[in-house]
């Protein structure tokens, strides 16, 4: 399967915790700090700079929540 359309398709499924918001409490940020991590790849034997790290992951959960806010926006759970 693509990554892109993995990924798509695991945007469809997040939407659709965050529209039970209410029973899973989990919104677009809580999902982002989640899954953010899982889309950046360190590659084995790299080391990297704590602080780098970090910049990294905060615009990596910033784009995900954006995009899952946008899939919402969308439609795309219904």
């Amino acid at each position: 399967m693509n990554v892109s359309l993995t990924h798509l398709c695991c945007l469809c499924l997040q939407a659709l915790v965050v529209e039970n918001e209410s029973q899973t409490r989990m919104n677009a940020n809580n999902l982002s700090i989640v899954f953010g991590p899982n889309l950046y790849e360190q590659k084995v034997g790299e080391s990297i700079d704590p602080i780098m790290a970090i910049k990294y992951s905060k615009i990596i959960n910033e784009f995900t929540k954006s995009a899952l806010e946008w899939r919402m926006q969308s439609g795309a759970s219904k």
